[in-house]
């Protein structure tokens, strides 16, 4: 289920991995997964196929349920949030 508030991260890793508050990564995950069920379809085989306009729309509603440190890079953040919707996404 999607969350309606919007979380806060206090920090990033190198990789763009959220790593505090540990309450706030664990919805993180959650909502990664919500997300991407959400919409992208499960027919489709393989995430690569997955068009990047499906992505960058599951990029963006992630990104308006966290707030990122300041200095975040996006891109980075972007792709670790991305890598683990394509996990998620078929589980």
């Amino acid at each position: 289920m999607l969350s309606k508030e919007v979380h806060a991260l206090t920090r990033i890793g190198e990789k763009g991995e959220p790593l505090s508050p540990e309450d706030v990564c664990s919805k993180y995950s959650n909502q990664c997964g919500a997300i991407v069920r959400d919409n992208v379809e499960i027919t489709f085989k393989d995430w690569k196929k997955v068009k990047p306009a499906k992505k960058n729309t599951c990029w963006t509603e992630l990104k308006s349920k966290f707030s990122f440190p300041e200095g975040t890079d996006e891109e980075v953040a972007k792709d670790f949030a991305l890598k683990t919707m394509g996990k998620l996404w078929r589980n």
